[in-house]
């Protein structure tokens, strides 16, 4: 959500700056194009973040597994996924998750000596 409040900010100043900058605001029957300025502002600042995201998985490898989790990596794909999902109409449901214990490790993970 914080992309999307980012975006649309940076849209509105963008729109608002080319409008008074271009000169716009001198002729009153131009008053309506700030409104197609911020959204195309915000379409070209969102395909800009996925084109940052494809160009980021390319330096990602696929061979050898994480030491340490990436919190910035862990960041972007949250946001990323909060800002698409309801376009596509999409929903999360969880199920099950009262069966994963609170504390200690899920029984399933633990070493063939460790179930004894």
């Amino acid at each position: 959500m914080q992309i999307f409040i980012l975006f649309a900010l940076l849209s509105l100043l963008g729109s608002g700056c080319s409008y008074f900058f271009g000169g716009f605001y001198l002729d009153p029957s131009t008053w309506w194009i700030p409104v197609p300025l911020a959204l195309g502002f915000f379409v070209a600042l969102y395909l800009l973040w996925i084109l940052f995201c494809f160009v980021g998985s390319l330096f990602i490898s696929l061979k050898k597994a994480p030491k340490k989790p990436d919190h910035f990596a862990y960041w972007v794909v949250k946001e990323t996924c909060q800002n698409l999902l309801p376009f596509m109409r999409a929903r999360v449901k969880f199920v099950g998750l009262e069966k994963i214990p609170q504390k200690g490790k899920v029984p399933s993970h633990l070493q063939p000596h460790q179930r004894l």
